[in-house]
């Protein structure tokens, strides 16, 4: 089962926080303090990694949406909140439970329905799996950092400390969580409308991802990829907005 802590009003609307691909239950903190009042925030290590261990299954997706459903079976109407491969995670448990439960998701896909978007992927995760095995960890960390996609976060003061926490994770557990929840294992669902999407409006990518499915989408303002580290206030606004809470972040 899932490490996790929680923060907040027990009494309040339950957030169920899953972080992205080399993070911890830690990563929403910063956004997390602005939701105190008005929420019952539960974050969560997922398998690999922070302090959850990596339980192997056959088909991972189906698993850990298994897992999911025992962890919140005494949570009222939770809502998830899920960045990048967190995202992913939570659009497909969404689907699993016949979106039973709303969601938000940020810089996060919707899965691949082509054979060269998949085969592309392959080769993409392949050379990622390959530097894990050979390079150093902190090596590794600084090459994944180095992706375009992450450009505005390099920037951001709390760039280093983030990596530092990076550090923390066992590359053996990064490798198999990669592979795990790779993209091209990853179901393909359309977002429905319990499924609120948001981007970095300085997230290049993601931003003409959403603008070529046609779908509609949030942009927060001078955030890049890792929006809840970069912009956690303007993240948090946000949530309320859609959430429909009264917004008062002062």
């Amino acid at each position: 089962m899932f490490a996790f802590k929680e923060q907040g009003n027990p009494r309040k609307q339950p957030l169920v926080f899953l972080h992205g691909f080399l993070g911890n239950k830690d990563d929403f903190d910063d956004t997390i303090q602005y939701l105190l009042n008005d929420f019952f925030c539960i974050s969560i290590d997922l398998p690999g990694h922070g302090f959850t261990p990596f339980t192997s299954a056959p088909d991972s997706f189906d698993y850990i949406c298994q897992q999911i459903q025992v962890f919140i079976q005494n949570l009222e109407n939770p809502i998830f909140i899920g960045y990048s491969m967190g995202g992913r995670i939570a659009h497909v448990f969404q689907q699993a439970t016949q979106q039973k439960y709303k969601a938000i998701v940020m810089g996060s896909h919707f899965g691949l329905s082509c054979h060269e978007q998949i085969q592309e992927r392959c080769t993409q995760e392949k050379n990622i799996c390959r530097q894990l095995e050979t390079l150093s960890f902190s090596d590794f960390i600084n090459n994944w950092y180095k992706n375009p996609l992450f450009t505005p976060f390099r920037k951001h003061p709390k760039f280093t400390t983030t990596v530092q926490r990076r550090l923390h994770n066992n590359p053996d557990n990064m490798l198999l969580a990669l592979k795990a929840f790779s993209l091209t294992k990853q179901p393909v669902y359309k977002p429905s409308s319990s499924l609120t999407i948001i981007a970095g409006e300085k997230d290049e990518k993601y931003c003409r991802y959403y603008e070529s499915l046609n779908i509609k989408f949030i942009k927060i303002p001078d955030a890049g990829h890792a929006i809840h580290i970069e912009e956690p206030k303007h993240l948090a606004q946000t949530i309320k907005e859609v959430l429909h809470v009264t917004v008062s972040l002062d």
